[in-house]
């Protein structure tokens, strides 16, 4: 989260006096950091679902399995 304060402040800084090109490398730095943020996130939620239920496959064998 600070690489991403720091990426608004420079953003912020550069658009008092920057051409279209370094404008467009910011914006993509940004949007970069944003996608990989999100991806971790999304793979942060996938993992607190999955890690504490048993698996599908798992039940199925228990419910197979002779006594």
């Amino acid at each position: 989260m600070m690489i991403v304060n720091l990426l608004l402040l420079a953003l912020c800084l550069a658009l008092i006096n920057l051409t279209n090109v370094e404008l467009e490398v910011i914006f993509a730095l940004l949007g970069l950091n944003c996608g990989i943020f999100l991806f971790y996130l999304l793979r942060m939620i996938r993992q607190t679902q999955w890690d504490g239920a048993p698996s599908r496959r798992s039940a199925i064998d228990q419910a197979n399995k002779p006594s």
